[in-house]
């Protein structure tokens, strides 16, 4: 394993506060090292020095955004919703018709979900919207579009 004061050796400090990792970053943005053979997010390795390990299922997020940020005060713990909560909140998640392959709109997908209360058939909403029947039984189930709270108001 990568000793403490070698890792930190490949942080800069920035004026915003962030400390940037400096060596390998992905292409999504993160800093990765390799710790035993294993990848691991540098972030997530700046609080294992601090801290001890964790869950494997928890996550290291980020207040600041910057994905290349190792500085312990940007940094919290917490589920995969937390941080998609946390995304949402900060309006840097995107949904529904904002994302760039998205076939329908808020309009349409509402139409289909009160189409199907209305007893439509999930394959004829798919091909009237030329959807895949996953896509329909998604939206009428609460997995797609839950943005638009279509479950809660039924």
């Amino acid at each position: 394993m990568i000793s403490e004061k070698k890792f930190y050796s490949k942080v800069k400090k920035m004026p915003s506060g962030c400390w940037e990792w400096q060596a390998y970053i992905n292409r999504h943005g993160y800093g990765h090292l390799n710790v035993n053979g294993k990848t691991i997010h540098a972030h997530r390795m700046a609080w294992i020095y601090k801290n001890g390990e964790i869950s494997g299922k928890i996550l290291v997020c980020h207040k600041c955004d910057n994905p290349k940020c190792v500085n312990l005060d940007h940094l919290f713990l917490g589920t995969n919703q937390d941080n998609k909560n946390d995304a949402v909140n900060k309006k840097r998640h995107t949904f529904g018709e904002r994302i760039h392959s998205s076939k329908l709109n808020a309009k349409q997908v509402i139409s289909i979900f009160t189409s199907y209360k209305n007893l439509s058939s999930i394959k004829g909403l798919s091909v009237k919207h030329s959807v895949s029947i996953q896509c329909v039984y998604d939206i009428v189930n609460g997995v797609t579009w839950k943005h638009l709270n279509l479950i809660k108001e039924s």
